[in-house]
């Protein structure tokens, strides 16, 4: 009893205890041993790898329950976790589109492929830029190369051919003035002119038309060869004046 109104509280050995087998007891006071095992095994594993370590963190989670960005950041780890490719099979099938993730090597290799593309193509403007410009343009000469191959060559055809043999220096226009004249395509049969222009074409780059050459060399009487002599064994031959 008290005589001045303080309560007094019982003796220790007098509380009252909750009836238990003993394992709560024995669990509490095991709890500190237990936490600082597992965060001494975290730390461990942190260190030997910090990317199994994250990869742990989020293994367990339910991926459903993550937005959809984090899911990207997640996957694009290099060691993301272990629901990745089922998540990856589910967007597939409900037609999400996946982005695609990339090393920072292949980063690097795709950015040092684009700048050399992009060289190339400020190379390739400028050799445009310093070639002349064609009188008879490529697209034309095409046209006109497809329709000889039908039909003889016209007035008109046949000055876009000197055109471009002459003005564009182009020796297949060249050869092709040769075809005319060994053949008489179009014009008057003359084995003369025609071993004139088929050895132009030769001076300007077309090696393969000497054959046709010296076939006609065989055709041409003596006259003639002297002429192609005078004309082309002096400096200076391969130029002509049209």
């Amino acid at each position: 009893m008290t005589t001045s109104g303080a309560v007094t509280l019982p003796a220790r050995s007098a509380m009252s205890r909750p009836q238990s087998d003993g394992t709560s007891h024995r669990m509490s006071r095991n709890l500190p041993t237990f936490a600082f095992a597992a965060t001494l095994i975290g730390a461990l594993i942190a260190r030997a790898d910090p990317a199994i370590a994250l990869e742990s963190d989020w293994n367990d989670v339910n991926w459903r329950a993550i937005s959809y960005d984090m899911r990207i950041y997640l996957c694009a780890r290099e060691a993301p976790p272990q629901w990745c490719p089922e998540w990856n099979e589910w967007a597939k099938r409900n037609k999400f589109k996946l982005p695609v993730y990339k090393t920072d090597r292949q980063v690097d290799e795709e950015r040092i492929e684009a700048a050399r593309r992009a060289k190339a193509e400020r190379l390739r403007k400028l050799e445009v830029a310093k070639t002349p410009k064609r009188v008879i343009s490529d697209q034309i000469w095409q046209a006109v190369i497809k329709r000889l191959a039908i039909i003889p060559p016209t007035s008109q055809d046949y000055q876009t051919v000197n055109t471009r043999a002459f003005k564009d220096g182009d020796p297949a226009a060249l050869e092709l003035l040769g075809y005319f004249y060994a053949t008489g395509y179009g014009v008057d049969l003359n084995y003369e002119k025609a071993y004139e222009f088929y050895a132009l074409a030769h001076l300007a780059g077309a090696q393969h038309v000497r054959t046709n050459m010296d076939e006609l060399w065989a055709l041409l009487v003596r006259e003639a060869q002297t002429r192609m002599r005078e004309k082309f064994d002096r400096p200076g031959a391969a130029r002509r004046s049209n």
